[in-house]
């Protein structure tokens, strides 16, 4: 019924979009803007045991429509289509029907068409209406709620938890939520935020962030599904040219979870820009468990982390990344992680941007370490090859 009840609300919005647009020079209304893009990307996974070569294909397109009729009132929708295929299909049968899995309350994705080897879905993951009355924000509906510090792990991300593997999908999951923000300073505000996911679970929290000594803190407390307490903060800040963040999160279990216990997830990072535009990020996350969950595979990790808890693949990851660029049109990037005791990652990229709009890569991913063929086995050495060429137009 939920379902049912927000499609419509979206195909009313679409065509008030629609008809504003027509109408907008001669009622003074702004037009709803459209941009988005389309992908073409073609993978290939090489694995060390057995050995064997899976080729993959995908085609993406992503439609972003945002409208502001008025300057208190503003919403957005944006969708994803995916049209997947490959033999990575054949040989997870069950990859097909998990495409078009949803998280939210709200069913928005939708498998269009599947088969053995393919399947086409398409997602709308985000759709929200945002009012602003002075310094008070309330937005409704799917959307990003952004509470991190650190560039690559996220300890105080508590409602889009994301992978940091996933390049493919920049703008990252959307929560079904509510979120009310007051904005006390210029430099500062106060949150709070309740989302909902599939099987009706509530995370809800409240942040508070402020600027002192030309640097930015915040505090959060939230409560977690099966009533599990978070309580975390987070900072950024320079010194010189060199930007100096961090985030820690505690989670302790609630009365109703038989299985939790406490567990601590930090991450600190540094970053500076130096030389002709080089980009260099280091950062460290660091993970304590009172009693050590069984562990996951390598695949629970690479894609999107079912909560933030599942952020790290050991007690101590180190990521190192740099970004030259080489001319205006080619950049190159190379991404190093260390996994004491467990692997390690590479992943080198290169980009060549064709024209305005045009852009090609191609991307590496290796990864080399003890991990569990399935979900709480044992861990056993493994290396995987991922190698992506990526065609994009943006519009």
């Amino acid at each position: 019924m939920m379902r049912k009840v927000f499609l419509v609300s979206v195909c009313i919005l679409f065509s008030f979009r629609i008809s504003a647009q027509n109408d907008s020079c001669r009622q003074g209304i702004p037009a709803p803007s459209l941009s988005g893009y389309f992908s073409d990307r073609t993978s290939l996974m090489l694995l060390q045991k057995p050995h064997d070569a899976i080729w993959d294909h995908e085609l993406q397109n992503r439609v972003k429509m945002a409208w502001q009729p008025l300057t208190w009132i503003s919403s957005e929708l944006q969708i994803r289509n995916r049209f997947s295929f490959g033999e990575s299909f054949a040989l997870n049968p069950m990859l097909a029907t998990s495409a078009g899995n949803d998280r939210g309350v709200a069913d928005l994705s939708f498998t269009l068409a599947q088969g053995k080897r393919y399947a086409v879905t398409s997602m709308i993951d985000r759709a929200f209406l945002q009012l602003t009355f002075k310094k008070l924000e309330l937005a409704v509906g799917r959307q990003r709620i952004n509470w991190s510090q650190t560039l690559v792990w996220n300890p105080n991300d508590l409602f889009n938890t994301y992978s940091f593997f996933d390049f493919d999908y920049p703008e990252r999951p959307g929560s079904d939520a509510i979120r009310c923000t007051w904005f006390y300073s210029a430099t500062g505000r106060a949150e709070m935020a309740v989302k909902a996911d599939s099987s009706g679970k509530i995370t809800a929290g409240g942040l508070f962030r402020w600027n002192m000594w030309s640097s930015d803190f915040q505090i959060l407390a939230a409560v977690l599904p099966h009533h599990e307490l978070v309580l975390g903060g987070g900072w950024s800040t320079n010194f010189g040219k060199y930007g100096f963040r961090g985030e820690v999160s505690w989670f302790h279990p609630g009365i109703d979870s038989l299985k939790g216990s406490d567990m601590i997830l930090t991450s600190v990072s540094l970053d500076v820009m130096f030389y002709k535009s080089w980009y260099l990020i280091a950062e460290v996350l660091y993970r304590w468990e009172q009693k050590p969950a069984p562990e996951k595979t390598l695949m629970d990790y690479y894609y999107a982390p079912a909560t933030v808890k599942d952020l790290a693949f050991a007690d101590v990851s180190a990521l190192v990344q740099l970004n030259v660029p080489v001319t205006p049109l080619f950049t190159v990037s190379l991404a190093a992680m260390g996994l004491p005791g467990k692997g390690f990652y590479l992943g080198p990229s290169f980009s060549f941007s064709l024209s305005n709009n045009l852009e090609a890569s191609l991307i590496s991913q290796i990864f080399s370490g003890l991990f569990s063929e399935y979900a709480g086995g044992p861990e056993i050495r493994q290396t995987f090859y991922l190698n992506f060429l990526r065609l994009k137009w943006n519009f």
